[in-house]
């Protein structure tokens, strides 16, 4: 099984007019958010982690609320997408979890139009790679 990533541990302080909200969380299409989307789209991924900025989780709070089967790895920002993946993968062996060898990362800002593209990305041929989306 496919493991996804999602990086979205920006704050979102260049993003005027989207109130205190971090960009994955701004509403886009009938309210919905790309990080909403890409959860949503994900239902075959074996597990989803959303990597966050520590900083803002009182506005992430509703969004893992909405969707438990989703685990947040809160990190302090500022470092980089590299870093937001390294802590990832961090998090994942400090908590004796075996990350798949064939992952897919996924930044939060990304707004999938459907499932078809995430689906395509869990049954391609790579067997051992990070597919970034």
């Amino acid at each position: 099984m496919t493991d996804l990533i999602i990086v979205a541990a920006g704050k979102g302080s260049r993003l005027s007019g989207a109130g205190n909200l971090p960009k994955a969380l701004v509403p886009i299409i009938n309210g919905e958010s790309s990080v909403v989307r890409t959860v949503r789209f994900a239902r075959n991924y074996r597990s989803i982690f959303v990597v966050t900025n520590q900083l803002r989780q009182e506005e992430w709070n509703p969004f893992f609320s909405a969707f438990p089967s989703a685990t947040n790895i809160p990190i302090s920002s500022g470092l980089g997408d590299g870093h937001a993946v390294l802590e990832a993968g961090k998090y994942c062996w400090r908590h004796d979890f075996e990350i798949s060898p064939k992952t897919v990362v996924c930044w939060g800002d990304v707004f999938f139009r459907n499932d078809r593209l995430l689906d395509e990305m869990l049954t391609n041929t790579y067997d051992n790679a990070i597919i970034p989306a």
